[in-house]
């Protein structure tokens, strides 16, 4: 079998050795894999309303467990909203009159909540310029918390950019350090 066959170009996932594989060419390890994250996505509502993975772990596995993984530390699920800006975030909904652009380095972006309402929103953007540090950081003053991570589990060469509605943040910052100190 070559590295990539031409039916796996087409149709295939990455898996963690590099190789793009369709369905009919990985071996019941894979599959298992693949059937093990889709199940912990499932009971996690890591899946959009129409059952499927966000874009980049739709097709890399190794990007489907660290996402996994990230939303169990995190206890957060997927977001079932049209909503495309930050006043979700702010104020739980959507305003039917209201419109806000997402700003350029908001690329690669979900959505999360937390026990229902919003928690966060997600952007994987393939690097920040000045100006988009000086947006992101205009955000805490106006009561949302920013965290720059690091690689995220998109991948790629990306910066995991987090936007916490402060509470949620709070919460969660708040039951990391109970971690931390044993309660």
């Amino acid at each position: 079998m070559t590295d990539t066959l031409s039916c796996c170009k087409e149709r295939g996932r990455r898996y963690p050795d590099g190789r793009l594989l369709c369905h009919r060419h990985t071996s019941p390890d894979q599959r298992q894999l693949v059937d093990h994250l889709d199940e912990q996505a499932r009971r996690l509502g890591l899946f959009d309303q129409y059952g499927g993975w966000p874009y980049g772990p739709n097709i890399d596995i190794a990007a489907r467990q660290q996402l996994v993984d990230w939303a169990t530390d995190l206890g957060v699920s997927r977001a079932e909203t049209r909503c495309q800006n930050l006043h979700w975030l702010r104020v739980g909904r959507c305003g039917v009159r209201y419109y806000e652009a997402l700003p350029r380095w908001a690329d690669h972006v979900t959505r999360w909540k937390r026990d229902g309402p919003p928690a966060l929103l997600v952007a994987q953007p393939y690097g920040l310029t000045d100006e988009d540090l000086a947006d992101l950081e205009v955000l805490g003053d106006e009561g949302l918390h920013v965290e720059i991570v690091g690689e995220g589990w998109y991948g790629h060469g990306t910066t995991m950019v987090q936007v916490w509605n402060r509470q949620a943040w709070q919460s969660q910052a708040g039951e990391s350090r109970l971690d931390l100190l044993g309660g």
